[in-house]
């Protein structure tokens, strides 16, 4: 006969990745959405900023322009 094992783990949650689209409210009120970090050449953007394999997001205010 097969044996059969069971494995059960306890821990906390895992926590979400960051995404682009996520919103934060900070203690004014003020709504932040997260956005891709892009680098620019001369106004053209070339291409999103990745460090160590990771892609970097910045917060930006809800309406305002994109830097």
């Amino acid at each position: 006969m097969p044996v059969t094992s069971i494995i059960i783990r306890s821990g906390p949650p895992s926590k979400p990745k960051p995404r682009a689209g996520d919103r934060k409210t900070d203690k004014d009120g003020n709504v932040f959405v997260r956005h891709c970090a892009v680098i620019r050449s001369h106004g053209r953007v070339e291409g999103y900023d990745c460090t160590n394999g990771r892609q970097r997001y910045i917060w930006v205010r809800e309406g305002e322009a994109y830097p």
